[in-house]
């Protein structure tokens, strides 16, 4: 309520696609590691099978009586389908993410999810946020894009101003729940506590009331932390929030291991 915000999305800039190919040199491995490995559980979730070798299980393993460490029992795995997924990744775009260059490794870890996505056909939608008198929400990656440039509109990525999560948060939440997937994950990369509000108090509440609401439409959040202000951060995405809402928080005071 009361909250302006104004929703940008631009053509991609002329460096944006040099910064692409410079960022897919430092992550594309990643990329297709990622790929790589979940194709593989996925078609071992579809095949099924005897997984054998294990400390509990349903059957005794003859072949594995021999072993010294006591794997000698075995299940069957039956064939299931794979849930089909929908991602959303919101980004800190405020002043302070221009320090140790943050915004870098931040623009790379959404480029390599997004990457992952479009190969695993997984949609995925990407925003930035930052606020100065109102709310702007950057539209970098978006469901349903058509003209193929949103992996170089992640590229132009540029820091300012303050931030107001829970707008941005509010904003980008609805959108994913409004997909038919059945899992819905929500990334949330900052490096600090949201500064556009009147009081931490007031920023508390509105964070916490957008995990409550959405939680409710099985959103699950994944809040990362980079930089050194992880307590902030962490206490307003996780806690004093039953597990079923609060973020899962990872904190990462390096930056340049977020993609990793």
């Amino acid at each position: 309520r009361s909250v302006n915000a104004n929703i940008i999305r631009e053509y991609p800039s002329a460096s944006a696609y040099q910064i692409y190919e410079d960022d897919m040199q430092e992550i594309g491995f990643l990329v297709n590691k990622m790929v790589n490995e979940i194709r593989r559980k996925i078609k071992d979730h579809q095949n099924g099978g005897k997984l054998n070798g294990l400390y509990m299980g349903r059957y005794l393993d003859q072949h594995s009586l021999s072993r010294y460490d006591g794997r000698c029992l075995c299940r069957n795995d039956l064939p299931e389908d794979i849930p089909n997924m929908a991602i959303g990744i919101l980004i800190d775009s405020s002043g302070s993410m221009n320090r140790d260059s943050k915004y870098v490794y931040a623009r790379r870890t959404a480029l390599l999810i997004y990457e992952f996505g479009m190969k695993l056909n997984i949609p995925i939608m990407v925003y930035a946020h930052n606020a100065a008198h109102q709310t702007q929400l950057f539209d970098l990656a978006d469901y349903n894009s058509v003209d193929g440039k949103d992996r170089y509109r992640i590229c132009d990525l540029t820091p300012d101003g303050c931030n107001r999560d829970g707008m941005a948060l509010r904003f980008c939440s609805k959108k994913l729940s409004e997909r038919k997937e059945t899992t819905k994950i929500m990334f949330v990369i900052s490096d600090g506590k949201p500064s556009d509000y009147d009081s931490e108090e007031d920023a508390d509440r509105d964070i916490k009331q957008v995990l409550l609401d959405f939680g409710k439409e099985n959103i699950k959040y994944i809040t990362i932390g980079i930089g050194s202000d992880q307590a902030g951060i962490e206490k307003y995405y996780s806690q004093n929030l039953s597990p079923k809402v609060a973020a899962r928080f990872l904190s990462c005071e390096d930056p340049s291991l977020l993609p990793v």
